[in-house]
């Protein structure tokens, strides 16, 4: 009896364990490539309708990103507001994917090599 109830705790254990990782890990962000951009303008402006019938605003950007390295790409992503002018913001890139998600950062927060081409 005593085995089964230790068994029975271990499980719990690593059930509630289990359920913390999964909320403080962000699978979006994981192995992802880091770009950088800079908000010059404003996104395209798209409405459209959900199945229940509510009205939403996407907004979609085409911008040219700076990694680590300084090498340059292209990247295409939406956000469902406008994104503030002038911002900075570091994009997570996953392979086959494209832009997975973003977090607006500070320059000062860019690496120097992405931050003479993003200038």
């Amino acid at each position: 009896m005593k085995k089964f109830l230790i068994a029975v705790a271990s499980l719990f254990l690593i059930g509630v364990i289990g359920i913390v990782v999964l909320k403080k890990v962000d699978l979006n962000r994981m192995n992802a490539d880091n770009y950088y951009v800079h908000i010059t303008e404003d996104g395209v402006k798209e409405v459209g309708k959900a199945s229940d019938g509510k009205v939403f605003e996407t907004y979609h950007y085409n911008l040219e990103g700076v990694n680590t390295k300084g090498e340059e790409k292209k990247f295409e992503f939406t956000a469902s507001k406008n994104l503030r002018k002038d911002a900075y913001l570091m994009l997570y890139v996953k392979d086959g994917k494209g832009v997975s998600s973003y977090d607006e950062v500070k320059l000062s927060d860019i690496p120097k090599e992405a931050q003479a081409k993003l200038k």
